[in-house]
């Protein structure tokens, strides 16, 4: 039943690519994603595996010794779960593979891996023979003290998306140099920084509010200005391989502006 609520899932984008070749969806994640781009082969794969595994249980277990301790009493779970066929291994089953998929990405971002956590999780609480639940409970038990220990700073910390003062600053420097040099085809983004998927989402929207449109994110390829806000320096910025910055990469830095009291700055390129 599991197996084929997953084919039914996929099947409208399998039929979809084999009557429109060469395949929209993809081509897309080839595109986007740079899958196979990379050199070295399977003996990229490992290396990328590893970090995405390391990479995994940093977000679950984000201190470090608790992550490392956890390792042992979860291999020999999965041992035992073996030895007595156990039907949970379907479970981590799944969620390895989300693992391998991830892998063949070519950076690697927590949010990658979040719809294969649910199935660890089922994975970790499922019904099992009383001589298995000790390595069961001390995972569980792991997880549940790792994430006590993020309490505070969960509460605490500072989130750069709460920095309204730069928000507010970048805003006002965008929307002043787009009056002022009556730039066309111009688009944003945010690269080469913290949270950088957003594609300018949060100055878009902002920036609508004074009547300020940008292209879609779908139209970096005939966008003429680019303005890039991040906290990375200009070389770092161009060789980002991030979709935004394919059209930008080599072209001309048009001007640049520093965040007072902060470590944003704005990049406005011009189309290569």
């Amino acid at each position: 039943t599991f197996s084929l609520g997953i084919l039914f899932a996929l099947s409208p984008f399998i039929i979809f690519d084999m009557t429109h070749p060469p395949g929209l969806f993809l081509s897309r994640i080839l595109y986007f994603n740079y899958l196979g781009s990379s050199e070295g082969g399977i003996y990229n794969l490992i290396p990328k595996f590893i970090a995405a595994f390391n990479g995994t249980f940093k977000y679950l277990i984000p201190v470090p010794f608790l992550k490392y301790l956890s390792f042992l009493p979860l291999t020999l779970l999965i041992f035992k779960d073996i030895k007595q066929r156990s039907d949970a291994l379907i479970y981590i089953f799944i969620f390895i593979v989300q693992l391998a998929g991830s892998s063949l990405i070519e950076n690697f971002y927590p949010h990658y891996i979040i719809p294969g956590i649910i199935f660890f999780l089922v994975y970790l609480i499922y019904p099992r023979q009383k001589n298995v639940l000790i390595y069961q409970k001390i995972v569980l038990l792991i997880l549940i003290i790792a994430s006590l220990t993020t309490i505070k700073s969960q509460l605490t910390k500072v989130s750069w998306e709460n920095d309204i003062r730069s928000i507010s600053a970048i805003t006002d420097i965008i929307a002043e140099e787009i009056v002022q040099d009556d730039l066309k085809n111009n688009n944003i983004a945010v690269v080469a920084g913290p949270d950088p998927n957003t594609y300018g989402r949060r100055y878009r929207d902002l920036l609508g509010l004074r009547g300020i449109s940008f292209k879609t994110r779908d139209e970096y390829n005939i966008t003429d200005h680019l303005f890039v806000v991040s906290t990375a320096q200009e070389s770092v910025i161009r060789n980002d391989r991030a979709y935004e910055m394919s059209y930008f990469n080599k072209g001309e830095l048009f001007k640049k502006w520093e965040i007072d009291d902060s470590q944003w700055i704005i990049y406005l390129f011009k189309r290569s």
